[in-house]
């Protein structure tokens, strides 16, 4: 069947056709009750016969029941006039069969894939055909990787009796014969990464070890020998496990130099002639022409919706590091001037690193979604502030506090120390530019402290109140050290005009502080975080936030900034996960309060989340689909929700999706663990409080970009991802449980 514009099928009228491919006709459409909301539609023509239709129809029921920021939502199916159909969000991106990628970008996807993956195994739902063709690539205008996507959940393998893919070359040995697992999507993805990392698709029984096609990467043949083994036991448990083991071999001992392999083109990278895969072939968008021979650079704005099943345009851009190894002989070099870079992932020294441009939000900007219920998360940096627990006078404050992170600090007794990308690294984009815990000189009467290191963008900062005056370090892009310059600084620079200062965070290249009782912003004001009723400017010295007074506490971050003023919450700037605590996702350039919460002692925001404490108990909103605001669930609210497990709690902190909290003096954690964030030996997501041993009598806590620390008493424990030593104990082994960190005399 075809639809034509105008035409109403299954309850939806039909916007525009926008592909063909395996499966059958992709179609933008809108929802005759609701014209404004717009999806993707396939129509899913090759099911030749009502048993198929049923079995199609099935296997997107099963995909609508998953919900992750990796993850193309379907939203709606059925059959209707003897079709099965099926909506999804439209995503922006290009298929990964037509993305020229970097060593460092490979490792990357792979990381995000099998996080998607994992989650749908979790709930029982295989993918059974993945293939360059299902996996979608959204880049930010100045070419960084942004998210990535996985797209058709065992609707293709649904087309056959046993549910097998017979035809993919990326299929695991026991598909053909009708039998898969969660071991066999790991197999798929294993043999994609094979690919880019070789340019030859693996072939069983007798796969070449990776180093017999790129010697550089001995490091690389262990894990493909387990994650491509023809005995699925012999695989790793689960795709988490092969993504880490991939990116520690790259990060450690795998391919010094960036390097690509092409865009699938056919036989010359080993896959058969006339080699078709499930859900399209090589990139012919319908009704758009094929990028001509020559790889000419496309605009990078100005990308194509991802029609589900159908044939996406070719994207190739310009050049800067030529491929590695004479398998690659004669294919031009592939990664864009000044990019692309993986944001978010501390895994890939040496991966090019985008512009110093002004930095984007994470979400919102590199993607559009037809569904306000659909949320994508991109991590791109660290950021943490250090909590002042009870109250603003100095006698309140703990002896000892932390702010995890790539660059990591603590106070302890008055003094500063700081480790990780702390330093020269926090001007530094080379990975290996770290330091052990070292003691900050020349600052005194240490109080507080807040770091941030942006992994996006290589830059980083750290403020810290000495002797109630504030001093910032580190990159100046947006005038975010605050001292009327846009110079960078590698030692302490005071903040002017600042007096009895209270409270500091620094993060995403805006700063704010607690001043006498107000409020002052600065640097980075591209989502109004600054609270002046501008949502765009830089400034280069502290702005009063003048609607707030009897302010106590502060937090900026990804461009949201909130306070404590009053025992009230007020928020401002990005508000693309309601963190607004306003029913919208509008952003916001003055204080909103956040309805519900009286008696707040603290308050912390990152990557759309906010997390309070107020009268003793702890409260978040805004996004959730890491179950990162603990109430046992991964929905969002836009509106506080009361953490039920915990009482007498004094700190509080969110980082990248994940939450840890002091509550009678132990330390607790929950949301996401992809690095062991969480403290519990494990790398499952949590959604409610998991308390953690070895910590009793936690004074504070910090987390970000998958590591966290925590005060006990005069020692500091880290724990979780340590690719840039942040853990402090001279090592960049990741550690799974709290590690005490070496502090020097």
């Amino acid at each position: 069947m075809s639809l034509n514009p105008g035409d109403d099928f299954a309850g939806y009228r039909v916007i525009s056709p926008m592909g063909t491919g395996a499966l059958g006709d992709s179609y933008l459409v809108e929802s005759s009750g609701d014209p404004a909301t717009q999806h993707v539609l396939t129509t899913v023509t090759t099911a030749t016969s009502p048993d198929v239709a049923a079995r199609v129809d099935a296997a997107a029921g099963e995909a609508s029941g998953l919900s992750h920021p990796g993850i193309i939502a379907v939203r709606e199916h059925g059959v209707a006039e003897g079709v099965p159909w099926f909506t999804v969000d439209r995503v922006e991106g290009n298929r990964l069969d037509a993305e020229p990628l970097s060593v460092a970008e490979v490792g990357a996807i792979v990381e995000q894939v099998a996080a998607a993956l994992d989650h749908a195994h979790q709930r029982g739902v295989l993918h059974r055909d993945l293939t360059p063709a299902s996996i979608i690539v959204a880049r930010a205008p100045g070419g960084a990787l942004g998210p990535v996507f996985v797209s058709e959940f065992g609707i293709a393998a649904a087309l056959t009796a046993d549910g097998a893919a017979p035809h993919s070359p990326y299929a695991a040995p026991e598909t053909r014969s009708g039998r898969s697992d969660a071991r066999s999507d790991q197999y798929s993805l294993a043999a994609i990464a094979y690919q880019r990392l070789t340019g030859t698709v693996p072939a069983p029984p007798a796969i070449a070890p990776v180093s017999a096609l790129r010697p550089d990467a001995v490091a690389l043949d262990p894990v493909f020998a387990s994650a491509l083994a023809d005995d699925p036991g012999a695989r790793f448990p689960d795709c988490r496990g092969f993504a880490a083991a991939l990116t520690a071999g790259l990060r450690d001992e795998g391919p010094a130099t960036p390097s690509s392999v092409p865009p699938y083109q056919g036989g010359p990278q080993g896959i058969p002639d006339g080699f078709v895969p499930v859900g399209g072939g090589p990139p012919t968008y319908v009704g758009s022409p094929q990028n001509p021979p020559g790889y000419p650079p496309p605009d990078p704005t100005q990308q194509t919706a991802y029609p589900p099943g159908g044939q996406m345009p070719q994207t190739v851009y310009p050049t800067q590091f030529a491929p590695a190894g004479p398998q690659f002989a004669g294919v031009p070099p592939t990664v864009p001037p000044g990019g692309p870079m993986y944001p978010g992932s501390p895994m890939y020294p040496g991966a090019p690193v985008g512009p110093q441009g002004r930095r984007k939000s994470r979400k919102g900007l590199w993607w559009t979604i037809a569904a306000l219920v659909a949320v994508v998360v991109v991590a791109v940096a660290a950021t943490t502030t250090v909590l002042l627990l009870t109250g603003n006078d100095e006698e309140s404050r703990p002896d000892v506090v932390v702010s995890a992170g790539p660059a990591s600090c603590a106070v302890i007794d008055a003094e500063l120390f700081c480790w990780g990308r702390s330093g020269d690294g926090l001007l530094s984009e080379d990975s290996s530019t770290t330091s052990p815990p070292t003691r900050i000189e020349n600052l005194t009467k240490v109080t507080t402290v807040s770091s941030e290191y942006d992994l996006g963008l290589g830059r980083g900062n750290i403020c810290a109140v000495a002797d109630k005056k504030l001093y910032c370090w580190g990159a100046n892009t947006f005038g975010q050290l605050g001292n009327g310059t846009e110079t960078g600084s590698t030692t302490p620079v005071q903040v002017p005009n600042l007096q009895n200062v209270t409270a500091v965070s620094t993060g995403y290249d805006s700063t704010c502080a607690v001043s006498d009782g107000k409020a002052y912003c600065w640097g980075d004001n591209g989502h109004g975080q600054l609270g002046n009723g501008a949502v765009s400017g830089d400034e280069e010295s502290p702005q009063l936030v003048s609607s707030l007074t009897d302010v106590t506490d502060i937090d900026t971050d990804d461009g949201t900034s909130c306070a404590v003023a009053g025992g009230e919450v007020y928020c401002w700037g990005e508000n693309d996960e309601g963190q607004l605590g306003n029913s919208n996702n509008t952003d916001v350039g003055t204080p909103t309060k956040i309805a519900g919460i009286t008696g707040a002692t603290s308050v912390e925001t990152d990557d759309g989340t906010v997390c309070a404490v107020a009268n003793s108990q702890a409260y978040c909103w805004g996004d959730n689909l890491y179950g990162q605001l603990g109430n046992g669930s991964e929905i969002s609210s836009t509106s506080p929700v009361r953490i039920p497990e915990l009482s007498d709690v004094t700190a509080i902190s969110t980082g990248k999706n994940t939450t840890c909290a002091v509550a009678g003096g132990d330390a607790y954690c929950w949301g996401s663990n992809a690095e062991q964030q969480v403290g519990n030996n494990s790398t499952s997501d949590v959604s409610s409080p998991v308390k953690l041993t070895g910590l009793s009598g936690a004074d504070s806590i910090s987390t970000a970009e998958e590591s966290s620390c925590a005060a006990v008493g005069q020692d500091i424990f880290c724990w979780g991802n340590n690719a840039f030593g942040q853990i402090g104990d001279s090592t960049t082994t990741k550690r799974s449980e709290p590690t005490k960190v070496t502090i020097p005399d």
